[in-house]
């Protein structure tokens, strides 16, 4: 698993390479490198999940669906833009768990 954890990105930095290569498409080949780069920053910081077994269990099946419409972008540059935002939306969910259930935080109603 670890592996597939460091070869997942460089294989998408592999694909993009190959792609701009063919097409010289420069708006895409920033844009495909921006939002891998913003999957693996929530991968990173979806670690803090790890209490609430289920919704991390869910951010990384977001973070997977995730990858694949960004293979989707890189190979047709069409955008799947609700499921590049699911790893955003268990982030947002969980925050709002800890804001909500965290007695030490002040209540923001």
């Amino acid at each position: 698993m670890k592996n597939l954890m460091i070869l997942a990105p460089i294989a998408m930095l592999v694909l993009i390479a190959f792609m701009h290569r063919k097409e010289s498409n420069v708006k895409k080949t920033v844009m495909g490198v921006m939002l891998l780069w913003i999957l693996v920053v929530l991968a990173i910081s979806g670690n803090v999940m790890r209490a609430v077994s289920p919704l991390f269990m869910a951010h990384i099946v977001a973070l997977v669906i995730s990858y694949f419409s960004l293979v989707y972008y890189v190979l047709t540059e069409k955008f799947i833009w609700f499921t590049l935002a699911l790893p955003l939306l268990t982030m947002f969910i969980y925050l709002m768990f800890a804001w909500f259930g965290n007695e030490h935080l002040p209540s923001i109603i």
